[in-house]
C-alpha cells in the first residue's frame, strides 16, 4: 500500500488514540478496518488488512513519517505487527486494549443522512465561541446544531450561523470533538444520531468519526433574545487592512484555554489598535494607525486568532452598542457578538 496515504489514514485515527482508557496511544487493527477510541470519540477507517491487533500508534506513525519507502507491506505475524520497506523493516510488539464496542463496527452507510454543505464552515465560524471544558458550563462546552442553526455560547460571546439546509436531528457536540472534526479536514457529508452518539461518514474515504453527545436544554431562545436586545450604534466601522497579517504574527505567543484554543487581545483606541499574544515565556505587541475607530471610550476584546482569520474573509466590518459593551459581527447568514471591557 501507499506509505503516505496509509500516513494520512493514521494521522486521522491518532485523534481517538488521545487521552483514551488505557495509558497507552493504542490504534486498533481489526480486520480490515483501522480503529481508535476514547471516552468521548471513535474512529474508523479502512485499510487492506485482515488481522486483529493493537499497537503503539504514535510509535507507528513517528517511524512510518521519516521511512522513505513509496510503498509498504503491513502483516502480523507472532504477536507483532511488521511494516515492511524495500530496504526497511518495522517490528512492533502487539498490546492489550479495551475491547471495541460492537456498536462502533455496525454502522451501515444507507442510515446516514446527508448533512448541509456548509456544515463544517458554521462549524468552524462558531465553534471557538463555546465553553472552554468548563463543567459549570454544562452545555455551553459544546456546539449546538439544530434545524438550520449553529449555534455556540459562553457568556461571554455568542455565534449563529444559518445553514443553507435544516437537520431533522439536533445534537450538541463537545468542544473538543468538534475541534477534532475540523482539524482532521475530512469532507464529512452525512451523520447519524443514535442514542447518545453522533457519526459523521466521509463517503469518498469511508472514515467514520463518532462522538459522545452533550445532554441538556440549550438555551437557544435566551441567546438569540440577546443578540436581537442589543441596540447597536448606527455606525459601521472597518477594521485596519494590515490587521490579518498582525494576528498571524501575535498568534504565534497567543494564550491558550483549557482546550487549546488560542486567543490574543485586541485593546481600540481612538485612532488605533493594539494587538498582543501573550504566554508565559514571552509576548508579542503591535500597534496598528486606525482610522475607522473614532470613540473616545477604548475598548478590548479577546478573540481567538483561527477564528479572526476566518471572519476576515467573509467580512471585515462590525458594529458597536451605544456604549461601547458588545461588538457584532454580521453578514447574510452568520452573527458573532462578543461582550467587551470598556475603557474610560
Amino acid at each position: 500500500m501507499n506509505r503516505e496515504k496509509f500516513l494520512d489514514s493514521l494521522k486521522v485515527v491518532m485523534y481517538g488514540a488521545e487521552s483514551s482508557f488505557s495509558e497507552l496511544n493504542l490504534v486498533y487493527f481489526d480486520d480490515g478496518w483501522m480503529r481508535s477510541f476514547n471516552n468521548r470519540m471513535y474512529i474508523s477507517c479502512p485499510v487492506g488488512s485482515s488481522f486483529s491487533c493493537q499497537v503503539d500508534i504514535k510509535i507507528l506513525y513517528n517511524i512510518l513519517s521519516k521511512m522513505n519507502d513509496k510503498n509498504i507491506r503491513i502483516r502480523f505475524k507472532d504477536k507483532a505487527l511488521f511494516v515492511e520497506g524495500k530496504k526497511s523493516k518495522l517490528k512492533l510488539k502487539a498490546l492489550q486494549g479495551e475491547e471495541i464496542p460492537e456498536r462502533f463496527k455496525e454502522l451501515p452507510e444507507e442510515d446516514f443522512s446527508v448533512l448541509p454543505k456548509d456544515f463544517l464552515k458554521g462549524l468552524r465560524l462558531s465553534h471557538t465561541s463555546a465553553a472552554a471544558n468548563d463543567l459549570a458550563f454544562g452545555v455551553l462546552n459544546g456546539v449546538c446544531i439544530k434545524g438550520d442553526k449553529v449555534f455556540a455560547c459562553d457568556n461571554f460571546r455568542i455565534s449563529e450561523y444559518q445553514m443553507e439546509k435544516k437537520i431533522k436531528k439536533s445534537f450538541i457536540i463537545p468542544l473538543k470533538s468538534a475541534i477534532d472534526l475540523l482539524r482532521s479536514n475530512l469532507e464529512m457529508t452525512k451523520f447519524l444520531v443514535e442514542d447518545n452518539w453522533v457519526h459523521f461518514l466521509d463517503p469518498e474515504e469511508k472514515i467514520i468519526l463518532s462522538s459522545v453527545l452533550l445532554s441538556g436544554e440549550y438555551p437557544i431562545e435566551k441567546i438569540q433574545k440577546v443578540l436581537n436586545k442589543k441596540e447597536w450604534a448606527e455606525n459601521v466601522i472597518t477594521l485596519p487592512e494590515e490587521l490579518s497579517d498582525s494576528i498571524g504574527r501575535a498568534n504565534v505567543l497567543s494564550s491558550e484555554t483549557l482546550d487549546n484554543l488560542p486567543f490574543i487581545t485586541l485593546k481600540m483606541n481612538k485612532g488605533e489598535m493594539e494587538i498582543t499574544g501573550e504566554r508565559e515565556f514571552g509576548e508579542y505587541y503591535e500597534k496598528l494607525d486606525w482610522e475607522g475607530f473614532t470613540s473616545k471610550k477604548g475598548m478590548s476584546i479577546k478573540a481567538s486568532p483561527d477564528f479572526l482569520k476566518e471572519i476576515l474573509k467573509i467580512t471585515n466590518k462590525f458594529r458597536m452598542t451605544k456604549d461601547n459593551s458588545a461588538l457584532l459581527f454580521s453578514t447574510d447568514n452568520f452573527k458573532h457578538l462578543v461582550l467587551s471591557i470598556v475603557e474610560d
